[in-house]
């Protein structure tokens, strides 16, 4: 079983993150990390938030190697241009 790797600074990071989170795709991936962090499984997880279980492993795997910053969601600059 995968699970985040969550110590006690970086639960209450996540705690100030969820706190202020605004965007929702955000809030979710959060949300994921502090239950993983609890000991949730990934098929667990996958039924509480509708996500696949690849999902959830992504995020966890994210967070482990980068911390925060790796499972910050990256969004595009726009929409996408058509061809002619």
């Amino acid at each position: 079983m995968i699970y985040a790797k969550v110590n006690t600074q970086q639960q209450a990071q996540l705690d100030v993150e969820m706190k202020s989170a605004t965007d929702t795709k955000w809030y979710l991936r959060l949300k994921v990390i502090d239950l993983s962090g609890q000991g949730y499984g990934v098929p667990e997880l996958s039924r509480m938030f509708g996500l696949g279980a690849g999902a959830i492993r992504r995020h966890i795997h994210a967070y482990n190697e980068a911390g925060l910053d790796g499972l910050r969601p990256g969004y595009g600059q726009g929409r996408p241009s058509t061809l002619t």
